[in-house]
């Protein structure tokens, strides 16, 4: 087994905005001897070989980005894995993918691709690893030899820039965007909570609305306070008893608001942990992401028994 390249490579310094995922490319080569081991389709002359190939692959090859981004799975920032999976299966670097390339071939070439979404501006370090079942990791670069990427803030042409989103994480509970709250009675939300220092709704939106704005700081590294966690938490819980389709929005619909989203379902399930409550709300939005110290407040505000 041996590495064929990354790409990006580790001394290209890239720039990413916030938000934007950062997509890394791994390549790896392995012999006859490894896949030998592998658990082998009994049909591998189906037309489905690649996405075959592509699901056993894991059974004994692991890859996973290592890096200290700040994004939805370290709002503190600290060093992580993140899973990269299998993309594309080749034999002996051919693009052909049959039987016979199969039967014939010397070493598989196994493309991994994984992503950082980036949820705070900044300079982050990166690198990737990979292992064949309990082996030791295999690192792309040696020792203080990481990749580093620059974030800017979100740019104006992000994807949540160019329209409404707001996906139900609860009944009668929607997290989404700026747009969505401007669409607000068009969408058939009867309250709105806006999360977002920096935004304001017009008041002909609000009419005939319930409405609160609670100012929070873009970016998963501005912590929100304890009580503004609970302030939010509450008046949802309000909204939600009076049977209101409710908004919860900041500007793009993944940070501020998505937090109070977390924090709501934490609060509303005390059977879940915080890990649980997290896991909850990406099954229904999986670009939601919590700011820094989120877990701690929702400890500290309503305690488990």
């Amino acid at each position: 087994m041996s590495f064929v390249e990354l790409i990006p490579p580790l001394g290209s310094n890239p720039m990413r905005y916030m938000l934007e995922p950062f997509t890394l490319s791994l390549s790896i080569k392995i012999d006859k001897n490894t896949t030998q081991n592998l658990p082998l389709p009994l049909d591998l002359a189906s037309q489905n070989l690649q996405s075959k190939l592509c699901s056993i692959v894991p059974v004994v090859l692991t890859a996973q980005i290592w890096t200290n981004s700040v994004d939805k799975y370290s709002p503190e920032g600290k060093w992580h894995e993140i899973d990269m999976f299998v993309h594309i299966v080749s034999f002996d670097e051919k693009s052909s993918l049959n039987f016979e390339a199969f039967s014939i071939a010397k070493f598989w070439i196994i493309k991994f691709q994984g992503a950082i979404l980036p949820t705070a501006t900044g300079s982050f370090e990166y690198t990737v690893r990979w292992k064949y079942q309990d082996s030791n990791w295999n690192w792309a670069n040696k020792p203080g030899k990481n990749g580093v990427f620059d974030v800017k803030p979100p740019s104006p042409d992000s994807p949540w820039t160019r329209g409404p989103r707001a996906v139900e994480v609860e009944p009668d509970l929607y997290i989404g965007n700026y747009i969505a709250a401007n669409r607000a009675k068009k969408m058939g939300f009867q309250a709105v909570l806006t999360v977002a220092k920096e935004l304001e709704l017009p008041p002909e939106i609000l009419e005939g609305i319930e409405y609160l704005k609670v100012p929070l700081k873009d970016g998963a590294n501005n912590r929100i306070s304890d009580h503004d966690v609970n302030t939010c938490v509450k008046w949802v819980q309000g909204q939600l008893e009076n049977k209101r389709k409710t908004l919860v929005h900041c500007r793009a619909g993944m940070g501020r608001s998505g937090s109070i989203g977390i924090a709501y379902i934490y609060f509303h399930h005390p059977n879940l942990s915080y890990r649980q409550a997290l896991q909850h709300a990406w099954s229904k939005k999986p670009d939601i992401y919590p700011h820094i110290g989120l877990q701690q407040s929702l400890e500290r505000l309503y305690p488990r028994l």
